[in-house]
């Protein structure tokens, strides 16, 4: 999937499979259907068909196809179904995957807020999950107790699997807030 072998949110997979003829017939006009259930997963090309697969030999199928959604958990197991017919017979197969996401744990909270003050904070995480994320869309909001200043992420590009990002903001108390 995409540049590696990793299903991941919010991606387009195209899959392919290796269809192996066991019998001792050849068989002949194969029709390979996946479908789902799963709420995170949508089939966008369900359908791929070989002409003829002699007894004992293999055809590779392609041009499957479906999306992750953006939302997935990280480690979500998830089935396609797989009906192959031929000859007005049909055979179904579960297919097993993992789609991965990013998980990012909050590993420190640096800075003190007092009411009536403005200080500086920095919000140091990891990223605990089960891929990458690009280019990350990071907003901070208060709320009437609390003014965000300003903020920057220290990295803007990738926060790969195991790496640690800050999140650097000033911030302002308001002298009313609860202590």
């Amino acid at each position: 999937a995409g540049f590696d072998d990793l299903i991941e949110y919010g991606e387009s997979v195209g899959l392919s499979l290796t269809l192996e003829n066991v019998g001792s017939d050849a068989a002949s006009e194969i029709e390979v259907v996946i479908s789902t259930y799963d709420a995170y997963i949508s089939v966008t090309s369900a359908t791929a068909s070989t002409s003829y697969i002699a007894p004992s030999g293999t055809a590779t199928v392609s041009g499957l196809a479906f999306d992750v959604a953006g939302d997935v958990p990280n480690n979500h197991n998830f089935e396609l179904s797989c009906d192959i017919s031929s000859g007005g017979e049909t055979w179904e197969s579960a297919l097993n995957f993992t789609a991965y996401a990013p998980v990012l744990d909050v590993t420190s909270i640096i800075g003190d807020l007092d009411p009536g003050a403005t200080a500086d904070m920095s919000v140091n995480m990891i990223n605990s999950g089960g891929t990458q994320i690009t280019y990350p869309v990071v907003s901070v909001t208060g709320d009437s107790y609390v003014t965000i200043n300003n903020s920057s992420f220290s990295n803007a590009y990738s926060v790969e699997v195991g790496m640690e990002a800050t999140l650097d903001m000033n911030v302002t108390i308001s002298s009313a807030a609860p202590i």
